[in-house]
């Protein structure tokens, strides 16, 4: 016969020490002359130590044997994540190179005490959701992920802290293009639905038997729209500092006019993206002007639809500003990783 470790074993239908010393009336079944007898009851004692001093809890045991599961981060939404190149126009993301966005990732970590630096661990091998089908991208970040096609990836992070127990991810523009996909369409437009793959990464990691925490962070991809929210205070914190009655006042007859054929159109054809957006805005719009208080509605309001908001918006506002939109971009990303710093302190990680 072989010899080797006890797999597992039940618990023990005797109470153990621990049982004893918080119910001490269970001594009362111990027959009365054992009781009596000091050398039987520290026989008897001793017998019992002896029995557990090899056996770890019962909870330990049991989880031996079984798979391992990493401890994975959700992804911490800052930014629409969504980029698009061709048809009218591009939408890149913000970040030009994965060095550059990790050396913003680097800063803000060790800001909090957390030090990280290239990981050079071995990839974990995952199991993820194909980006979606070319028709679904479309709809930018509001699109579902093609969970019924699934891939086998080697999952390789960028950065970890030096005993390599804590490992990121930052989703860029070539990790977009190289996951895996559910269709073989070719269009005049492709899509970087970067928030989605750090979505599909991040399911991949929960579900896989691998070891270890992890935190996927990705590209905000900003538009003007977000840097507009960004440098005058139209986010989620400072919503309600907002003057919002100048804001929506700062809308032209003409913008109205369009706003309103749209959310029209959008009413009659609830096949089509417009079905929600138009209307939900101009229903903002037309409750700040009759006395509303503007930052709870906004709060309520999509990134869509705030990104309607402001290209009803005129003057300076909707002027393109690379800088803007790069800043917006820093603070976004920034955000991600302050988050997942709060993350790891809430599961005690750090």
């Amino acid at each position: 016969m072989d010899i080797g470790p006890v797999g597992g074993y039940r618990s023990p239908s005797y109470p153990t020490q621990g049982i004893l010393a918080e119910h001490p009336e269970l001594l009362r079944l111990v027959p009365e002359r054992w009781r009596r007898n000091r050398l039987v009851v520290a026989g008897f004692g001793l017998a019992c130590s002896l029995l557990l001093a090899g056996c770890p809890p019962p909870r330990e045991r049991q989880a031996e044997g079984k798979e391992a599961h990493a401890l994975v981060a959700p992804v911490l939404i800052h930014g629409e994540g969504f980029g698009a190149v061709g048809g009218t126009g591009a939408l890149l993301g913000d970040f030009r190179t994965e060095e550059e966005a990790r050396s913003l990732i680097i800063a803000e970590a060790r800001a909090a005490g957390v030090e990280l630096g290239p990981d050079t661990g071995p990839p974990v091998h995952i199991t993820v959701a194909a980006k979606p089908p070319y028709e679904e991208m479309g709809h930018g970040p509001d699109a579902t992920t093609a969970a019924s096609v699934r891939a086998d990836i080697a999952f390789a992070p960028d950065l970890a802290t030096s005993d390599g127990r804590v490992r990121v991810e930052f989703i860029s523009t070539p990790d977009t293009e190289a996951w895996p996909r559910s269709d073989s369409v070719i269009g005049t437009v492709t899509f970087y639905p970067y928030r989605l793959v750090a979505e599909s990464a991040s399911q991949g990691l929960r579900s896989a038997n691998v070891e270890g925490v992890y935190g996927v962070f990705y590209d905000p991809c900003t538009t003007m729209a977000k840097a507009v929210q960004h440098s005058h205070g139209m986010d989620e914190e400072r919503a309600d500092e907002v003057d919002w009655a100048h804001v929506v006042g700062s809308i032209s007859q003409t913008q109205m006019d369009r706003l309103r054929a749209w959310a029209e159109y959008g009413r009659s054809h609830a096949d089509t993206a417009y079905h929600l957006t138009e209307p939900r805005v101009l229903s903002f719009v037309e409750a700040v002007k009759a006395g509303e208080a503007g930052g709870p509605l906004y709060r309520g309001l999509s990134d869509r639809e705030r990104s309607e908001l402001i290209r009803c918006i005129d003057g300076h506002w909707t002027d393109y500003d690379a800088a803007a939109v790069q800043d917006t971009a820093k603070y976004l990303l920034r955000e991600q990783v302050k988050d997942f710093i709060q993350w790891l302190k809430a599961e005690g990680v750090i």
